[in-house]
């Protein structure tokens, strides 16, 4: 009998409760120099977006915390 991936999940989901949590933050936040923080390429879109699609089709909830100039935008 094949379960589907998708079917696998719901099933583990049914017995099993997580906590998931992501720290959403783009990748300068690091850097000391202003210059880079100021010209830096903005690149939380690449992946977050899949990220947010990824969890909406298995229906998995998290928190999300955004840092920096990430939480204004």
């Amino acid at each position: 009998m094949n379960i589907s991936f998708a079917q696998q999940v719901t099933n583990k989901t049914q017995r099993l409760q997580h906590a998931f949590t992501v720290d959403v933050e783009d990748w300068y936040h690091g850097a000391i120099d202003e210059e880079i923080k100021i010209t830096a390429e903005r690149r939380l879109h690449y992946g977050l977006g899949s990220l947010l699609e990824l969890l909406a089709e298995y229906k998995i909830r998290g928190t999300f915390f955004l840092a920096g100039t990430g939480s204004i935008r």
